[in-house]
C-alpha cells in the first residue's frame, strides 16, 4: 500500500505523475538525475509499505532508468 510523504522516508520513493519509483540508495544527482527534491516539492511523492521494489511494481510503478535501470 502506498502512502503520501512530504519528506524522504524509506528506501523507495514513487512519483505519481510519471508512475516511476526510485531507489534512494542509488539516487542520481544533477541536472539529468532523479530530481527527488522536485518530486517532493510537487507533492507527488509516495512511499511504499512494505518498503520494497516489489511493492512498487505491484502498485503499477515502473523503475527509474537512472537509479535502478
Amino acid at each position: 500500500m502506498s502512502y503520501v510523504i512530504s519528506e524522504r522516508a524509506g528506501r523507495f520513493l514513487g512519483d505519481t505523475e510519471l508512475m516511476e519509483y526510485h531507489d534512494l540508495m542509488y539516487e542520481v544527482d544533477g541536472m539529468d538525475g532523479c530530481n527527488i527534491t522536485a518530486i517532493l516539492d510537487r507533492g507527488v511523492a509516495v512511499g511504499f509499505f512494505p518498503d520494497r521494489a516489489g511493492q512498487a511494481k505491484i502498485e503499477g510503478f515502473k523503475p527509474c532508468p537512472k537509479c535502478i535501470g
